[in-house]
Order: structure tokens, then sequence, then C-alpha cells
């Protein structure tokens, strides 16, 4: 069996939050939207996420 370039891809980054998450990060956000992921958009996520979680 061999997996597509996105499935791994995908667990490349799930392996990395887990292994965040089991050095020290105290939790991770996951955020959904139905914008297309343009920079722009993420950054007016990430920035409104910012303003609601005050780091």
């Amino acid at each position: 069996m061999s997996m597509s370039l996105f499935v791994e891809i995908a667990v490349e980054e799930a392996v990395r939050l887990r292994t965040a998450l089991a050095i020290g990060a105290d939790r991770a956000i996951l955020i959904e939207s139905n914008e297309e992921p343009q920079p722009r958009a993420i950054a007016k996520l990430l920035k409104s996420l910012v303003d609601k979680e005050q780091p």
C-alpha cells in the first residue's frame, strides 16, 4: 500500500502537532472557516484568534 502525497503531508503535520503537545504546548486550536485559504483571509482569522485568546 502507498499513501497519496496529501495523506502523507497530513500525517506529518499530525505527528508534529502531537510532538508539540507532548513537549509542553498548552493546547492546540483548530480554526475552521468557509473562506478560501488566502494569505489575507488567514491573517484576519489569526488576528481574531489573538484578540479573543489574548496570549
